[in-house]
């Protein structure tokens, strides 16, 4: 006998866009009314492995809502909902996983979002987003109580911005974790932060080794660090395309955008940091030839400072501070610094005004004046 054909009454429809392929579902319902669904979820184009693990998840997502909609339909449910309920049955580990991968993120945040999926895995491996509510993120976190309070404030972060997507996306109509009083957010201790004084980085510069081609390196872009702001991740990922003439005065500036926080960031370039590049100016793309890796970077910066007897805890990211300091402490406007170091928010670099207890004695000494 031939075998009986399932009636097939909802099926999955790909539409073609620029930039990728997204996922309808689309419903013959029995009593033949025809509906379609939009997904929310797309195929990216490309054969990398990230690519097609990303199109695998989702493909598998999309799958189990077709299948959830044919047992609502085969149950006698023929006003299939087509709300944003429509969309909630998807495993917030797949969610999380799908758009890490088909995201442009530094693979810095990449990995604090791999590490956010693990441990919800651990603790509720098939949670949909839909089922996440206030109480749940609250007794997610305190299962990470045994790590650090910074850990903790980045993933209660990460988990916002996931579901702050999810909404974007239409899957859910609220964030939950939005709805934790300030109280039950986590919060970490602030990092006490180190600069160096003009006196204390020439005393740094001569006990620096450099011994090795590297180790000359680390110390050349340490310094540029200093004396533009950059971090080391745009230290090491500046190019010569991204220094420029002024035509109008003559000065040399760079132009880049920063791998942390995507903002555009354009500064003068100072004799002394044009000096540190001009030298090396080859037909290589990079202006820096990054093999002075951070951790060598850190643990050189480490030994010269023990060495000449400054008790500060001493790092590449020590130059950032070393430069918005030294500029607040000449007189420079705190807004100026502010877009200088490419600050999305000035209360970030407000907190440089803290490790400044001059200033601050300068203003009480103002206000004497004043009143």
């Amino acid at each position: 006998m031939k075998k009986k054909k399932v009636k097939e009454y909802v099926k999955i429809l790909e539409r073609k866009r620029k930039n990728g392929t997204y996922l309808f579902l689309v419903y013959r319902l029995p009593n033949g009314i025809r509906k379609q669904e939009a997904t929310g979820l797309a195929l990216v184009d490309g054969n990398s492995p990230i690519d097609k693990e990303s199109n695998r998840i989702v493909k598998k997502a999309v799958e189990k809502m077709k299948a959830d909609r044919t047992a609502q339909i085969l149950s006698g449910k023929y006003d299939v909902n087509f709300s944003i309920n429509g969309k909630q049955k998807i495993r917030l580990c797949d969610y999380i996983e799908m758009k890490n991968n088909i995201s442009q993120r530094a693979n810095k945040t990449r990995r604090g979002y791999m590490n956010l999926r693990k441990h919800i895995q651990d603790y509720t491996p098939n949670i949909n987003i839909n089922e996440v509510d206030k109480n749940w993120v609250v007794s997610f976190l305190s299962t990470l109580s045994n790590l650090k309070p910074a850990s903790i404030k980045l993933y209660c972060t990460l988990l916002s911005a996931t579901m702050r997507q999810a909404i974007k996306d239409k899957i859910i109509a609220s964030n939950p974790v939005a709805e934790l009083p300030p109280e039950e957010k986590p919060k970490a201790k602030q990092a006490k932060r180190d600069y160096l004084t003009p006196e204390e980085l020439e005393r740094l510069m001569s006990a620096f080794p450099r011994k090795t081609a590297q180790q000359r390196e680390g110390l050349r872009m340490f310094l540029f660090s200093c004396y533009t702001g950059l971090r080391f991740s745009d230290v090491v990922n500046l190019q010569w395309e991204n220094i420029k003439k002024d035509a109008s005065n003559g000065k040399s500036y760079f132009v880049i955008e920063m791998q942390k926080t995507k903002e555009i960031v354009r500064g003068y370039l100072s004799s002394k940091a044009l000096a540190l590049i001009e030298c090396n100016h080859n037909s290589n793309s990079n202006v820096f030839f990054g093999g002075a890796y951070l951790s060598n970077a850190n643990k050189w910066l480490k030994v010269a400072s023990t060495k000449v007897g400054i008790e500060k805890n001493v790092s590449f990211h020590t130059a950032r501070h070393t430069f918005a300091v030294n500029l607040l402490h000449s007189g420079m406007d705190i807004y100026s610094v502010s877009r200088l170091l490419g600050h999305t928010d000035i209360k970030t670099t407000q907190i440089y005004l803290e490790m400044m207890p001059k200033k601050q004695i300068e203003a009480s000494e103002m206000i004497d004046k004043i009143f």
